[in-house]
């Protein structure tokens, strides 16, 4: 089967790696898989399956500000994928974009993708459910539950101690990780907050993106105001970052954390949840979402993220689970349930599914 993954490709050991594994997986089992967004523009290439994840890459550095037109756009390509007999299917990572206020023509792509396309991927049961109720059961054989798989790729060979020597972290600290960038000033303040007031002695929070970029930013007055902000978050009980981690480092922060705290308000998924499982980690976070329904499901704490004492009150519990069972459930549970065999198992069956709909409506 011929594959298109509408994806721009990463420079090796850098990005998200989530696209490039299934690619990679579909290969090995015989498919003709690519990743590429040049393919989708262009029109280039006869595809049995047209596989759309995040809207936002389609549009590069213009996602803010994606027009009427480039909407008019999409939509035509879409229809001519239709129309060469292609099948669209799309994976929903969100439900609208991160703190989009103001990519009202990019949340459009995304209502676009849900209506239209002939399968929808959904990471949790809460998702499927949400778009079922939206457009009714006769929409339901569209929606399909295939689970975020974990990175096997990444080493575990790593100890607790050689991990923190490696990225210079004190070892008898109770680290509390919190992975990825921080999108916008809410969440900085509710992680901030929570380690602050949780009442735990010995915590360490470690949030390698914590900022955005340099601290200049072009003009003095623009880098003044900076300086202050990020001087409102010091404390010495917290050590940031503000560039992306390299793939090779990002085994020791997991390994090196005693938990990991998915720091969003508001979200569907987290690449965050699947990496603290693979890693053996209790994990916290919103209770919303398919994150919200997998953590309430596997026993890991949650908090309402417009309820400081809630979140501080889940940064205890997964606290004090550190040094018990639910780690190993995790691990067991990641290995045994989200392994990237039984995700290409998932699209495997998705895609013969919009196939059988493309050979009907040949016959």
């Amino acid at each position: 089967m011929r594959v298109l993954h509408v994806h721009k490709p990463s420079s090796p050991g850098k990005g998200n790696p989530f696209v490039a594994a299934l690619v990679g997986g579909l290969r090995k089992r015989g498919h003709d898989a690519a990743m590429s967004l040049d393919a989708f523009w262009s029109g280039g290439g006869d595809w049995d399956v047209v596989h759309f994840h995040w809207p936002k890459v389609l549009f590069g550095t213009r996602w803010e500000s994606v027009a009427d037109e480039d909407v008019a756009e999409f939509k035509r390509r879409l229809s001519a994928l239709h129309a060469q007999g292609a099948r669209i299917v799309y994976t929903r990572h969100n439900a609208v974009q991160h703190y989009g206020d103001m990519a009202t023509g990019l949340n459009r792509i995304y209502g676009i993708l849900e209506r239209e396309s002939d399968a929808v991927i959904h990471m949790g049961r809460f998702s499927r459910e949400e778009l079922v109720a939206r457009f009714g059961e006769g929409d339901a054989a569209r929606h399909f539950v295939v689970p975020h798989p974990v990175y096997s790729e990444f080493p575990r060979d790593l100890d607790k101690a050689s991990a923190r020597r490696r990225l210079g972290l004190p070892q008898g600290a109770r680290i509390v990780l919190s992975f990825g960038a921080f999108r916008a000033h809410e969440e900085r303040a509710m992680v901030f907050g929570a380690c602050r007031d949780c009442g735990e002695d010995g915590i360490l929070l470690v949030a390698p993106r914590f900022f955005k970029g340099p601290v200049w930013r072009g003009g003095v007055r623009s880098s003044w105001r900076e300086w202050r902000y990020r001087r409102s978050f010091a404390a010495p009980w917290a050590r940031y970052g503000a560039a992306h981690v390299l793939e090779k480092d990002i085994p020791a922060y997991f390994t090196a954390a005693d938990v990991v705290f998915i720091q969003r308000l508001r979200i569907l998924n987290s690449g965050n949840l699947p990496m603290g499982f693979y890693y053996g980690r209790p994990v916290l976070g919103p209770a919303v979402g398919d994150v919200g329904e997998i953590l309430q499901e596997s026993g890991n704490p949650t908090f309402d993220p417009d309820d400081a004492p809630s979140v501080a009150t889940a940064l205890r519990r997964a606290l004090a689970a550190a040094n018990g069972p639910l780690g190993a459930a995790n691990q067991a549970k990641a290995d045994a349930e989200w392994n990237l065999e039984k995700t290409l198992d998932g699209l495997e069956t998705v895609y013969s599914s919009v196939r059988d709909l493309k050979e009907k409506a040949d016959g």
